[in-house]
């Protein structure tokens, strides 16, 4: 239980660091300079994104429509009326579960709209801190993230292929590089912004894995 606890801890303090410093945590994060099961989590689920996000895209995105689903829940559980009727612990779960359900099943007619949407949370995760500092409000840049990120995923919608290589090579390569970057800097050679390189080495060279398996069809 302590190793899965020590691997959500890193999957949750990269969110905190991306959701408030997002070009930081893209020039210097890294998950440590020791190689253990969160390292290995994130490698491994970084490397399928970056080489197989659009042959794997409908199961990504009713794996993202459950838990957006199953999120909603969770929300819906802790409103004050609700949670009140919720008398069992297990009904919470339920809730959670059968909306996690019904996104599954939304996610999986509607795919386009759910990569949609799944485009523009991505976006607006990233740019609402950049944009809210360039802008000097925190409002100003939540509204001007999300308005970029409608505007992307709209794009998404007509550039499937294209958007989904971009997007899923951009977020395997740089889990990757967060998850690697630490060990290198360590054992490899000291570099400042050892996360930026590995990047882009591993964004290279996962677009043009993808590219390449869409022309052999």
């Amino acid at each position: 239980m302590d190793i899965v606890a020590t691997a959500l801890d890193t999957f949750k303090a990269l969110f905190a660091s991306l959701s408030s410093d997002p070009m930081g945590t893209l020039t210097s994060g890294n998950a440590g300079d020791v190689v253990g099961l969160p390292i290995a989590i994130l490698v491994g689920v970084g490397l399928i994104q970056c080489f197989f996000g659009l042959k794997l895209l409908r199961l990504e995105l009713l794996l993202f429509g459950f838990g957006g689903g199953f999120f909603l829940g969770n929300l819906v559980a802790g409103i004050e009326g609700v949670g009140a009727l919720l008398t069992e612990p297990w009904m919470k779960y339920a809730l959670m579960g059968v909306l996690g359900l019904i996104c599954t099943i939304i996610a999986y007619r509607f795919l386009r709209l759910a990569l949609a949407l799944g485009v523009t949370a991505a976006a607006y995760l990233f740019l609402g801190p950049i944009l809210g500092d360039m802008l000097g409000s925190e409002m100003m840049g939540t509204v001007a993230a999300i308005a970029a990120g409608l505007v992307i995923g709209l794009i998404a919608q007509k550039l499937l292929k294209t958007v989904v290589i971009l997007v899923t090579t951009l977020i395997g390569a740089f889990l990757m590089a967060y998850a690697l970057s630490g060990v290198l800097q360590a054992q490899v050679v000291h570099l400042s912004y050892m996360t930026v390189v590995v990047l882009g080495f591993f964004f290279m060279v996962g677009f043009t894995t993808q590219v390449k398996g869409i022309k052999r069809k």
